[in-house]
């Protein structure tokens, strides 16, 4: 992808309202711009881009709504972003373009995405002025030192300050906060692989689903360590945690990318971007099968080095799922109904319900031998999260057909995957 013209340098009064862009801006951001039909511009956030009849429109405490004849165009946060990063392609790993994305993002009011590049620039290259400059650094004695509590110190004593959970590093992206003691580069990692994660989740989901926009943001907490972090059992996995609203998930010594990082961001972006309001008033998951199936099938659809993670054309069922799920034949009409806990359970049969629900779910988003199975299941999110019916057998017979129906066809389309 070819770059535009050079942006104008970035001055002290626009790096400040970049950098603090972030604070409250549900109420002051009117980044997204819909042009009617005669030529009247309004901006806001679109929330719901989707909707059937109406694209709904948030303007600080005010929302509007614009029926889609009415629309010639929208433009939104998302469509910047998507070229944030196919201008990151193109630039790869060209130090000497990289400063031009930060101010490319600034622009545009990226504020999140401007700090990420801002600070994987420094990251890479200490001794870089402006990207310093940018993120508020003090240059002493030649020297650039990051914010230490209220003081300023070295990256090396901004890592040990940060070090423990209880003194994570926070920072924002556009849709994601990541709090973490893993280290800023890990954190910068992370955010860029999230937001990657978000563009193909509403890619995929958005319009069928007809899904609302994540205008806060999604909160991610990632330990440095797997010893240290907060079990919800005796099982050591990553998990949602519902009723405070954050996915949770660590590092594996020597591992490049936290465990399971997408399987429960995922399951954060269907209470995010799906269930409405009120569909889960006891703060319980809705449907444990599908939030479990659902991460795992999005987390097999990429692949990437950390930092640049990519969708693949396809997601990727492993052959020993396939041949796990097949041996051990799960009842289908139990595997729909299995509670949160019982995928967290210390048990044999835990690792045959992460495998049932994943080669489930990769089965219903086939369009082989079925083409319309996909709509279906879609059809059956719908019911179960924006409808609040939760696992209920009739959500699932009307959207998918008997139950006891599916399972000779599940187990026929898993025979020829296992090798």
């Amino acid at each position: 992808m070819t770059l535009p013209p050079r942006i104008p340098e970035l001055t002290a009064a626009a790096i400040f309202v970049v950098l603090f862009a972030t604070g409250g801006r549900a109420q002051t951001d009117l980044r997204d711009k819909i042009t009617l039909m005669n030529g009247k511009e309004v901006r806001g956030r679109v929330l719901s881009p989707f909707g059937p009849e109406r694209i709904l429109l948030v303007q600080g405490g005010k929302r509007k709504r614009y029926p889609h004849v009415l629309v010639r165009n929208v433009h939104t946060v998302n469509d910047d972003l998507r070229t944030f990063f196919e201008y990151r392609k193109t630039i790869g790993k060209n130090a000497k373009r990289a400063w031009f994305l930060v101010e490319w993002a600034a622009s545009k009011k990226l504020a999140g995405m401007a700090r990420l590049q801002a600070l994987s620039i420094v990251l890479a290259d200490p001794k870089h002025d402006k990207a310093h400059e940018f993120l508020g650094h003090k240059l002493r004695k030649a020297e650039w030192l990051w914010p230490v509590d209220k003081r300023h110190g070295s990256l090396a004593k901004f890592e040990k300050y940060h070090a423990k959970f209880s003194k994570a590093f926070e920072m924002t992206g556009e849709h994601f906060r990541v709090k973490t003691n893993a280290g800023v580069g890990r954190a910068v990692e992370m955010l860029f692989d999230l937001e990657k994660l978000y563009l193909f989740w509403m890619d995929t989901f958005g319009e069928p689903l007809h899904m609302r926009e994540a205008i806060e943001p999604i909160d991610v907490h990632v330990w440095s360590s797997q010893f240290k972090f907060p079990k919800i059992s005796a099982v050591q996995l990553p998990y949602y945690e519902i009723k405070n609203e954050y996915a949770a998930t660590f590092f594996k010594p020597d591992a490049k990318r936290p465990e399971q990082l997408f399987v429960v961001a995922t399951q954060a972006l269907i209470y995010a971007t799906l269930v409405e309001s009120g569909a889960a008033p006891d703060r319980a998951h809705l449907c444990a099968w599908a939030e479990v199936g659902l991460g795992l099938w999005v987390e097999s659809a990429f692949d990437g080095k950390p930092g640049r993670a990519t969708p693949l054309k396809k997601a990727r069922l492993d052959p020993l799922i396939a041949s796990t799920v097949f041996r051990s034949r799960p009842r289908l009409n139990r595997v729909i109904h299995l509670h949160y806990a019982l995928f967290y359970e210390m048990s044999r049969m835990t690792t045959i319900r992460w495998a049932a629900t994943e080669g489930l779910v990769h089965y219903l988003m086939s369009e082989k031998p079925d083409p319309k199975m996909r709509g279906r299941f879609m059809k059956y999110l719908e019911r179960v999260f924006r409808k609040g019916l939760g696992d209920s057998s009739t959500a699932f017979d009307k959207a998918m057909g008997k139950v006891e129906t599916l399972q000779p066809k599940f187990m026929r389309w898993l025979q020829v995957r296992q090798n």
